[in-house]
């Protein structure tokens, strides 16, 4: 009979073969694609004498055997392979997800530390902003707003980063499902989340501003978020150029927290889907992100011949041209009665509406002066990237 393990006061020990069964029904062997583009992430490069620099990482995708070309990505530099070893054996190839150490000529240590390697099958975009899919890490306890600042880590390179959040319109993104990414070795978790996410992004669709990041499980106001479960995007504007590949996966991090607090410093993670400028407006105009908004007026007055024709005030400014707001639609606060703005009344910024039918209830004097809070309010959308002062309404 086995002996109950040391500290078990005697007693059996409890659930342990379920809990072993259940970590091994987790468990996966990864597939591993040699066919790809091959990238390598290297962490470490040191000198051996009279053979070259060796450089130590890991193949994120496609393989690598001795004589192959490879370059140094975001320099221009391409160099041949010597020699290949893995746990100090000499090896005459290494696939994704493969940790190997690659030995390569007439390449000085001193100018490398950490880096990416590639077969130059694929063009590796340098990234000054990207479109990425993402979801919020649940054990950060902040709120992750639009315009903040995170620190992105995307491989080795960690650079600040502006981020504006947007969901897709409609209950499914409509992003294409054509892979434009490489396929790079993943964990089964993050693998399990980018089966559910885009793979490209997809500039013919409308998109809703977000002001926050939220999670599958947020919680606002006792009730679940209305954009909980949603698929998140966002726009991220790099303080410093980043070289990835398309597809890559990155963390978003709040570095700035006290060092010994216990709380979660990542805020999310997400996947490279396009490069962009930020800086070009013409490339921003691209992606229709949409901003809804309102304004509001009162209702003044009702013409006595016609009981849907109003004058009101407020909404229009006396110095705003009115040619943007005639035709546009006005609902009545009170009873969701629709109108829309047929003229210009007199020089201080008063208006005329025409509504489908009587606003009922109101308080009106002998005059016709509305003396009830009569309030109509014009929703109206703007693209977040069109500095016009046009309004679009459905």
């Amino acid at each position: 009979m086995d002996k109950p393990p040391p500290g078990s006061q005697g007693k059996p020990p409890v659930g342990v073969e379920e809990l072993v069964e259940t970590i091994k029904s987790h468990l996966m062997v990864p597939e591993r694609d040699a066919t790809g583009p091959f990238f390598f992430a290297f962490d470490h490069c040191f000198q051996v004498k009279g053979q070259g620099t060796v450089l130590t990482g890991t193949v994120l995708s496609g393989s690598i055997k001795p004589h192959m070309q490879v370059e140094i990505t975001g320099t221009g530099i391409t160099k041949k392979v010597k020699t290949l070893q893995m746990f100090r054996k000499p090896v005459q190839e290494a696939i994704q997800g493969d940790r190997v150490a690659m030995c390569v000529p007439a390449l000085d240590a001193g100018d490398l530390e950490r880096g990416l390697l590639s077969d130059g099958r694929q063009p590796t975009p340098t990234w000054d902003g990207a479109l990425v899919v993402l979801k919020r890490i649940p054990y950060f306890q902040m709120e992750v707003k639009t315009k903040a600042k995170y620190h992105l880590t995307v491989g080795h390179s960690t650079v600040m980063a502006t981020c504006l959040f947007f969901t897709a319109q409609g209950e499914v993104p409509g992003c294409s499902s054509s892979s434009r990414g490489v396929s790079l070795s993943k964990g089964a978790l993050t693998q399990e989340q980018e089966a559910k996410w885009p793979s490209a992004f997809d500039f013919e669709r409308v998109y809703d501003y977000q002001e926050t990041l939220v999670g599958d499980d947020t919680i606002t106001g006792g009730e679940p978020d209305p954009n909980a479960g949603k698929t998140f995007f966002a726009l991220l504007t790099f303080e410093k150029p980043v070289t990835a590949p398309l597809g890559s996966l990155f963390i978003g991090s709040k570095f700035d927290f006290e060092s010994h607090s216990p709380t979660c410093r990542m805020a999310f993670f997400g996947k490279l889907l396009t490069p962009i400028k930020p800086a070009v407006p013409e490339e921003l105009k691209k992606i229709k992100i949409v901003k809804m908004k309102s304004k509001t007026g009162v209702l003044e007055k009702i013409d006595k011949a016609d009981p849907c024709l109003y004058t009101a005030h407020g909404l229009i400014k006396k110095e705003s041209d009115f040619s943007l707001f005639q035709g546009l639609s006005v609902v009545h606060e009170r009873t969701g009665v629709i109108g829309k703005i047929d003229s210009l009344f007199g020089t201080a910024g008063k208006f005329k509406i025409v509504t489908k039918e009587p606003i009922m209830g109101m308080q009106v004097d002998k005059k016709g002066n509305i003396t009830s809070n009569e309030e109509v309010v014009m929703h109206f959308r703007k693209y977040v990237h069109d500095n016009s002062k046009r309004f679009a309404q459905d």
